[in-house]
């Protein structure tokens, strides 16, 4: 805290070791005692496994920053019901000590009676947390302390369920020397409203023989001392119950292999291990530069590195702000459908906030100068919510202060009475049942599917639900808007992935001339299609606030706002019919697919349409039919994410080749080999596959990879493995590069040559990271001839390049590219002119130094338009991508079939860019993209109330509105093994220097990640006599996983329909 005083007091910092019990100060921080424990471990006393269970839990805890700042103590008083150290502490036997002023009689305490409940402790208002102490085992007694926890993610991440158990054996001279029980303790987090022991279950098994019957008790009487109920707080009951069984059984299994016990099963071993995770490490092969290229095709390093990890590099929120500068805050709707009462009269009550200090100004609909509506497509959505709130979320107004706490805290004060509307529609399945939809159904077809589906030999039907993702940008939203008084001009920075757009419908909005607004972006921290529109909103409520008040205004959205208003990935629901022969050739495909829009269209529709133009993804159905509707909920507006539908489709398509080839009993590979398409074949929409290097690229990976012999690996690991189990999956990806939209094919680049022959470029595109500036640099490099040090690019401006397209659609590399050498060959041309003898030669300096004395202009205007492209039409069935960028990927996986956890082995892409215009770049794009898949996939999962699943949260609010909650791929996720190769020899006449577009691409490959973990499932559920073919929805979260492994655990967690269970989701 600011200006605040840390004191230090030394018995609150005591570390200590004696022969009995380990003493720690409530001060120590989890950093401090982490290295200590570290230190007491490597002297190999008889603890019972005590510093090595605080380790294990220490090791997962929360980041390194927060465990160099938080404390034992404030965890302990905390009396958070899901602290993952609290069980084990509580295990161990801990006692705290507590002192208060007027006593120097210290007060001790069992941990164990030390919580009351949720937030609730046996401490007194004038008491303090002094010192824990953790009792020591006798050394030669047998007593084993072990701990557990399994999150969302690995690291930094709060443990769904975390336990400490500890048990003291004795063995008997009867019985052959078998070990009994003589005390034992079980401790849960995440289980109640604190953490709890199973004291019941604890007492029942004293003197009962340490055996697997033991244990099968132990866990139905625990089960019975923890009862979840379908909406208790936190959800997931069903697979709580599991876990506290699966711990149980690995503690079991993990004590009998110290106590060197006959009685488990070999295969059962792995099960008590825990998972240690080596180094990661990575290989890259990329072909050799083309000889005629001197700058393009080498891997310049990205020009924003360097000021980027030093932290120098700029962003809106860094631009310094003018003098008397006024700050916003979003004052936003907190109810779903509902009413803004005496909209007309008194939008709010604003009279709390206006007494803030600082107030200035309070700014609604009723101040907008020009249309209240903007959108992308269609206009359909009020910048200032004026009647009806569609969804928790939307802007309602924006309060305006002298600095942004003061803002902040205003906005937070502002009254606004709703009344509720019926009904509120949040699923896909509710906009079914209410018809609240978008526009017509869109479909498009190819051939007879009707009659070939009554024909075919086969028929299997199935249903698919992807979840939505969260861009999760480092960089939020933000924007400082400057009013003139000069012309009426506004001057806008921001950080958006589209400023021609946010130009349009600032200018709408304000009633003005798109030339009264130029919107600068010198770089934004991550985009991801999440700064394409929506973020565009809040800025255009801060054009007219500042308009109106006449000063320039700043605006930097936190996070959790971000999250909740920004919208997301749109989850997609999918009914499929395939026909297909003995053989497994597809016959037929008819598909009906429906995605959640929110509450306005923004760009939900195109992305429904990329997703039915990549339903093939590479196979040919022959006949195919896709019906795609798109749906009006009450969630916050969702949007385009790298992919743009992509994403959903591959997982459909691939899920419909898993269904058919365990219908067939035969491997997935065999399947998707047969159904290839082949060069020259038309694609469900008519346009020819060129240049077709699908079949190439698999052939060439199935070798490096060594997928057969893994294959034949994998077989044997699960045969001799129980409850860990391994899945190897190989998929292959088209991804059409091209806007659908033919207008949007085209872009502008303005070059500046100075008289110093240093380099001004300025293009269309936004750098967000993903390298677009350092390919623009070093194109022109290449054309005009000069060192990549003569060129520089300041930003993105309007007044610069007009009416740019977005950056999105892995094309701006593509179409910038071609306007940058557009323009750089006409500089080259006229400098050319210069140098009559070609024998001579002139340095860049001199060269730039003659033209500008023979009066040459230096400055040229570029512009690219792509050619023979055309506009999407489903009705005629027609589409057009410029070209396709083409990869494969084979992901191994590992699966803890007891908890869910998971990780990722080895992973070999192999990727079609044909020439990159920057290696490195491009490796870091396909890396980054697939682990963003990954994400997808796996773990990243929306949590939104409603008035069935999740009861508990609010209806119509997010639970997952930040770090604490959302879950993104860690370090600890990336592949152990990463090979990453550029395919040689690929040209592409229909792009820059033969390169493609890679951006978007290689998220689609991370469903092979999906596909492997549901094989491991696979293995595991026919091991349990599961044979028949199961559904697994997507994310694949630790939750899913684990129950799709059906066994004795999930039965009692979910009597009666645990072979079928599916855990509840947001779709």
């Amino acid at each position: 805290m600011e200006s605040a005083t840390y004191p230090t007091q030394k018995e609150l910092q005591e570390l200590n070791r004696t022969a009995d019990s380990l003493i720690i100060g409530a001060g120590v921080t989890f950093t401090h005692l982490r290295a200590k424990l570290i230190e007491w471990n490597k002297e190999k006393n008889n603890d019972g496994g005590t510093c090595q269970a605080l380790l294990d839990q220490l090791n997962h805890l929360a980041s390194t920053q927060i465990r160099n700042v938080a404390s034992i103590g404030g965890n302990i008083v905390a009396a958070l019901p899901i602290s993952d150290f609290n069980p084990v502490l509580q295990a161990a036997g801990a006692i705290l000590e507590l002192h208060r002023a007027e006593s120097t009689t210290p007060r001790f305490i069992s941990l164990c009676d030390f919580f009351l409940g949720h937030h609730r402790v046996s401490m007194a208002d004038d008491e303090v947390l002094v010192a824990v102490h953790i009792p020591l085992p006798d050394p030669s007694s047998k007593c084993f302390l072990r701990a557990f926890k399994q999150a969302r993610r690995r690291d930094d991440s709060k443990g769904i369920v975390s336990a400490g158990f500890r048990v003291q054996l004795e063995q008997s001279d009867a019985n052959n020397g078998q070990w009994h029980i003589v005390s034992a303790c079980f401790s849960f987090g995440g289980m109640a409203s604190s953490t709890i022991m199973t004291t019941n279950t604890q007492q029942a098994l004293v003197g009962l023989p340490w055996t697997r019957t033991t244990i099968v008790k132990a866990c139905e009487m625990a089960l019975n001392e923890m009862p979840l109920y379908e909406q208790s707080p936190g959800g997931q009951p069903e697979y709580r119950r599991t876990l506290v069984q699966s711990f149980l059984y690995k503690f079991y299994v993990n004590v009998c292999t110290e106590l060197r016990q006959s009685s488990v099963d070999s295969t059962h071993l792995s099960a008590g291990h825990p998972y240690q995770r080596p180094v990661s490490h990575g290989q890259q092969a990329i072909p050799e530069r083309p000889p005629s290229q001197k700058v393009v095709g080498s891997s310049l390093s990205h020009r924003s590195a360097y000021l980027q990890t030093t932290g120098q590099a700029t962003y809106t929120d860094d631009i310094p702000s003018l003098i008397n500068t006024l700050h916003g805050a979003l004052v936003l709707s907190s109810e779903a459908n509902a009413l803004i009462k005496d909209i007309d009269d008194s939008i709010t009550d604003i009279r709390a906030a206006s007494q803030v200090p600082g107030f200035v100004s309070f700014i609604s609909h009723n101040d907008v100068p020009g249309s209240n509506y903007v959108g992308c497509e269609v206009y359909d959505e009020e910048i200032f919510v004026s009647s009806i709130a569609p969804c928790i979320g939307v802007i309602i107004g924006v309060v305006v202060c002298e600095t942004e706490q003061s803002a902040q805290m205003a906005a937070s004060l502002v009254r606004i009475e709703y009344e509720l509307l019926t009904p509120t529609i949040f699923t896909i399945e509710d906009a079914i049942a209410h018809d609240s939809y978008f526009d017509e159904e869109q479909c498009l077809r190819d051939g007879d599917v009707d009659k070939n589906l009554i024909e075919a030999e086969h028929i299997l039907e199935g249903t698919l639900l992807i979840g939505g993702q969260e861009h999760f940008y480092l960089e939020t939203n933000s924007c400082m808007v400057i009013p003139s008084h000069d012309d009426n001009e506004v001057i806008v920075y921001l950080s958006t992935q589209d400023p021609s757009k946010a130009q349009q419908l600032i200018a709408l909005a304000l009633g003005r001339d798109s030339s009264h607004i130029s919107c600068h972006v010198k770089r934004i921290g991550g985009g991801f299609g999440g700064k394409e529109s929506r973020g565009i909103l809040p800025c255009i409520a801060i054009s007219i606030a500042a308009v109106k008040i006449g000063r320039a205004i700043r605006l930097n959205i936190e996070r959790q706002t971000d999250i909740c208003i920004t919208g997301h990935r749109n989850p997609f629901k999918a009914n499929y019919k395939v026909g297909f022969t003995g053989k497994g050739y597809f016959t037929a495909l008819d598909v009906q697919m429906w995605s959640n829009a929110g509450c306005s269209l923004d760009l939900s529709l195109n992305i429904m349409q990329k997703a039915m133009l990549h339903m093939c993804n590479c196979y040919r159905f022959h006949n195919i039919r896709i019906r795609a509707r798109v749906c009006k909920t009450h969630l916050p507006s969702n949007t385009a994410f790298r992919g743009f539908g992509g994403p959903q489709a591959i997982l459909i398509s691939e899920t419909i080749v898993e269904h058919v080839a365990t219908y067939l009993r035969l491997d997935p590979f065999t399947i998707r080999n047969l159904n290839l398409y082949k060069d020259g074949d038309l694609t469900h929409y008519g346009q020819p596959l060129e240049h077709w290097n699908i079949p190439r690229i698999l052939n060439q990976l199935i070798q490096s990879s060594d997928f057969l012999q893994r294959q034949k690996n994998i077989e044997e690991f699960n045969r001799t493995n129980t409850y860990r189990k391994r899945g190897l999956t190989i998929v292959p990806n088209k991804f059409g590069i091209g806007f659908p939209m033919k207008y949007l094919n085209q872009a502008g680049a303005l070059v500046h040559i100075y008289k110093d022959s240093s380099v001004l470029l300025t293009h269309g595109g936004v750098e967000m990271g993903q390298g677009i500036d350092t390919k623009m640099i070093s194109i022109a490099a290449e054309v005009l001839g000069c060192n990549v040090d003569r060129v520089r690019i300041s930003e993105t401006s309007t007044d610069k390049v007009h009416n740019t397209s977005p950056t999105s659609g892995s094309v701006s590399s593509d179409i910038n590219g071609m306007a940058v050498r557009h323009a750089c060959e006409q500089l080259r041309q006229r400098l050319d002119t210069i140098s009559v003898d070609k024998s001579v030669i002139i340095s860049w300096e001199n060269l730039v130094r003659q033209a500008y004395f023979a009066r040459i202009d230096l400055c040229a205007h570029g512009f690219y338009a792509t050619p023979d492209m055309i506009d999407l039409d489903f009705t005629q069935n027609r589409a057009k991508a410029n070209y396709f960028t083409q990869g494969a990927a084979v992901t191994e996986v590992e699966l803890d079939a007891l908890t869910g956890d998971w990780h990722l082995l080895r992973v070999d892409i192999l990727m079609d860019v044909g020439r990159s215009l920057n290696p490195q770049i491009d490796i870091g794009q396909i890396e980054g993209g697939f682990m963003q898949g990954v994400g997808l996939y796996t773990m990243e999962e929306l949590i939104w109330g409603d008035n069935k699943q999740f009861k508990w949260i609010k209806a119509g609010q997010l639970l997952t509105q930040g770090p604490d909650t959302y879950k993104i791929p860690s370090f600890s996720d990336v592949p152990l093994d990463m090979r990453i190769s550029l395919l040689s020899d690929s040209l592409n006449p229909r792009a820059i220097y033969s390169s493609k577009g890679i951006g978007e691409p290689p998220l689609l490959l991370a469903a092979s990640a999906f596909f492997a973990l549901k094989q491991a499932c696979m293995a595991y559920r026919e091991q349990q006599g599961f044979s028949d073919y199961f559904t697994l929805h997507s994310p694949a979260t630790v939750e899913r996983l684990r129950m799709a492994c059906a066994d004795e655990f999930t039965q009692r967690a979910c009597p009666n329909k645990h072979q079928i269970f599916q855990p509840r989701g947001c779709y």
